[in-house]
């Protein structure tokens, strides 16, 4: 039977079903071999076109059994704490919307810019939400978010007090696959409760300590939008390491760098040392924003 992973537990698995026109839920777990080409990354997650052999209640199996994982068109994917593996989040949506807040936690531009190359990396359209805006000046933070704008990237300001931004929302997600990740405590289970029009998510209030909020969801899971589309909601980040790509790649997905970096005396150019570097040139004129340019620095040297 073939389905699509909706939920991941430990080591089990919740594979939707459609056989004669029938929706059903099997949990399963992973065969002792899988047939996959993903084997140097997470062999199952979230988003995951699976084929399954059902349970058999003849011998009185409680769970089936994933045999098959087809190839991933997208993915979300991170450095993982441990190991060489690549860190799948979520496989499969259509677009990544990165989710942070004005202010408790304040938002964190270079976070956004290595989710904004990961989901490039995996085939993933990107767009921003900047959450909690009623605590904030929304000029201000429209004129600090003004580089995403400028090349291409939607921002929507959203606020759960007030409702500002649900309209836009919804019309941004309606009909669509998309995978929701950000920090803990910017209200992304705030926003899924809404968008669900249920308390299914807990909320946990933010940790004054630290301003960094607890975790509230602690695997990826997959939602039904009511209005149309789906949702992956992932677990809260605290660091984000990039996989797959080289660092002469990396230029690629800045895509402020676009119009210059054909322009630099020598090819390759990393954009850090060389003389004659149209991009340095075109940060010091202030045709490139500056701490996009410095972000650009920081993962270049993780890489």
């Amino acid at each position: 039977m073939t389905g699509r992973v909706i939920a991941v537990t430990g080591k089990n698995y919740l594979v939707e079903i459609f056989n004669n026109d029938i929706l059903t839920q099997i949990e399963c777990i992973s065969a002792g071999t899988i047939q996959t080409e993903h084997e140097e990354s997470s062999l199952i997650v979230v988003g995951d076109f699976v084929k399954i052999i059902p349970p058999n209640e003849f011998a009185n199996e409680k769970l089936g059994k994933i045999i098959w994982v087809e190839t991933r068109k997208t993915w979300m994917s991170r450095k993982p704490l441990l190991g060489y593996e690549e860190d799948i989040i979520a496989a499969n949506a259509e677009q990544l919307f990165i989710i942070m807040s004005a202010e408790f936690p304040v938002y964190n531009k270079r976070v956004i810019d290595r989710l904004i190359v990961a989901a490039e990396i995996g085939n993933l359209k990107t767009a921003i939400c900047i959450n909690k805006i009623d605590l904030a000046n929304s000029i201000s933070v429209g004129k600090d978010l003004s580089a995403y704008k400028k090349i291409g990237y939607k921002i929507i300001y959203t606020s759960f007090l007030t409702n500002k931004g649900l309209d836009a929302l919804e019309k941004y997600l309606k009909n669509k696959e998309t995978i929701l990740i950000g920090p803990s405590g910017v209200g992304k289970s705030s926003l899924v409760n809404c968008l669900l029009k249920s308390n299914i998510q807990k909320i946990k209030e933010i940790s004054e300590k630290h301003l960094k909020g607890k975790h509230t969801t602690s695997a990826a899971k997959m939602f039904e939008l009511p209005f149309g589309g789906r949702i992956i909601d992932t677990p809260g980040i605290k660091e984000f390491g990039i996989v797959k790509i080289e660092k002469e790649e990396l230029t690629l997905y800045f895509h402020d760098f676009d119009d210059y970096y054909e322009n630099c005396r020598f090819m390759p150019c990393s954009h850090t040392h060389e003389p004659h570097c149209a991009v340095k040139e075109a940060v010091e004129s202030g045709k490139i924003n500056e701490e996009r340019y410095m972000s650009y620095l920081n993962i270049y040297d993780s890489l």
